[in-house]
């Protein structure tokens, strides 16, 4: 009689169950199309006219005018504080330790909330200048109490991986954006989440340009991590959010070489010289401000030539600090001694050095572009990841002032690579420069609002897969 009810259960389960799956998917798939649909940077002359005025497009400009927009919401310093993440072993998993010293972060505790947002800052992003931290947070906060929440989200988030201050926790190798780094941080979040926030059942994960790229394979960490101990994934609910992953690094290292070489060498822009040098008077800058530099086309250029060389005369200067084996002359005086390293800075140093060293230390078969892509380890991903990123972003075009070179051949190739994986959901807009579609902050809202929102009946429905 027992196995009898038993079998007529199973037989009215298995239907509830495909439905819930299938209705689930329908609702996720429903709330992409959604989110796409309200994208409105460049869908028409007349809206952009609406909602932009009388200024050019460039992806340039929005690109800078984006970094602007994200410091428009304060946040609360007192709400937050810094802490460190040791590195303490997980039963039954191997993963490598990256860092030497416990890993800095910046924590906003919320006690009483079962949920946990972790973000990822750009790689040369800091958390006290705020950019892109500042108005996720604002959404997170602003959608959860939309809801009825009465409790906003824990947070934890961290400084690029090329700031002087996650460099402090002492890498063992140059930091890439690969699974040695994303499994050691998972080992981090994971014991500290435990010990500090024990009622956090549920992450999400958003991530920004080198930070997207970093949440994509930690959350592929994530997968790998609780397929073996065959333990819920606390990414089951919320999922990622990837906003302009680094998709092809050696693409990107040419072109940020290529801009400094232009910046120094035709710019006449000192090679110690970049955006943080501006820092003082740009933070006072509206988006409107960065739009209008393609208005005047001297000012564009002289503007894009310091973005690309803040990464050489900032950024790569503080990564090659941190490793003094490396012998680096930053003292360059003369034009030939100029010439010699054109072309060769970022892609010197990662490609002749960093990988190298990651070679030797794991005896390494894969080239670079095998090593450092997540294209190839994505399909190992179990949650659902939302990525965005445009074709005429610069870090990805191998000429970034020709949206028709060769190189979005490859761009598209891997995109309609990653496309194809189940839980990838990927938006690709033909325009919106390197983050530069978050000029229009109600569109991030409405991604944040999908995908991280607690909407109990979505997520129910999510869980029952």
């Amino acid at each position: 009689m027992k196995c009898i009810l038993t079998q007529l259960m199973f037989i009215c389960l298995v239907p509830w169950l495909l439905g819930s799956f299938a209705n689930a998917q329908t609702q996720k798939i429903a709330a992409y199309k959604k989110l796409e649909s309200s994208f409105m940077l460049l869908k028409d002359k007349d809206t952009y006219k609406t909602l932009y005025g009388e200024h050019a497009y460039h992806p340039a400009s929005w690109t800078i005018g984006a970094r602007f927009a994200t410091k428009k919401p304060t946040r609360t310093n007192a709400d937050w504080k810094e802490v460190k993440l040791p590195f303490k072993k997980l039963d039954g998993i191997n993963f490598s330790k990256l860092y030497k010293n416990d890993v800095p972060a910046h924590l906003r505790l919320s006690k009483k909330s079962d949920q946990l947002v972790i973000i990822f800052s750009g790689s040369s992003s800091d958390f006290s200048g705020g950019a892109w931290v500042n108005q996720t947070v604002h959404y997170i906060d602003t959608v959860a109490k939309s809801k009825g929440v009465r409790e906003v989200p824990n947070i934890l988030a961290f400084d690029g991986y090329f700031t002087p201050k996650s460099l402090s926790a002492k890498p063992k190798l140059p930091p890439l954006t690969t699974d040695l780094l994303a499994k050691d941080l998972f080992i981090r979040i994971t014991h500290y989440a435990k010990k500090f926030m024990p009622k956090v059942k549920d992450w999400g994960v958003v991530g920004f340009s080198g930070g997207a790229t970093i949440s994509v394979t930690f959350t592929r960490a994530a997968s790998v991590a609780h397929e073996i101990l065959e333990t819920p994934n606390p990414l089951q609910r919320l999922g990622t959010v990837s906003f302009s992953p680094v998709i092809d690094g050696r693409i990107s290292m040419v072109n940020i070489d290529r801009g400094a070489d232009l910046a120094v060498n035709e710019g006449g822009i000192g090679k110690r010289h970049g955006f943080r040098n501006r820092a003082s008077w740009m933070y006072f800058w509206s988006p409107e401000t960065a739009l209008k530099l393609v208005d005047n086309k001297n000012d564009l250029d002289w503007y894009q030539a310091m973005l690309y060389n803040n990464f050489v005369s900032h950024v790569l200067y503080d990564v090659v600090e941190a490793f003094p084996e490396f012998k680096w002359n930053w003292d360059l005086q003369t034009d030939s001694e100029r010439t010699a390293l054109e072309g060769s800075r970022f892609s010197h140093f990662f490609l002749d050095y960093a990988f190298k060293k990651h070679q030797e230390a794991f005896s390494l078969e894969e080239d670079f572009d095998e090593y450092s892509s997540f294209v190839n380890i994505i399909h190992e991903i179990k949650t659902d990841i939302y990525m965005v990123f445009s074709l005429d972003d610069m870090m990805l075009l191998r000429h970034p002032d020709d949206a028709d070179s060769d190189s979005i051949d490859v761009v598209k190739e891997r995109a309609d690579t990653v496309n194809q994986m189940e839980n990838v959901h990927l938006f690709l807009p033909e325009r919106g420069g390197h983050l530069g579609y978050l000029v229009d902050g109600s569109w991030q809202k409405k991604v944040i609002a999908e995908l991280l929102s607690p909407i109990k009946k979505q997520r129910e429905l999510l869980r029952a897969q």
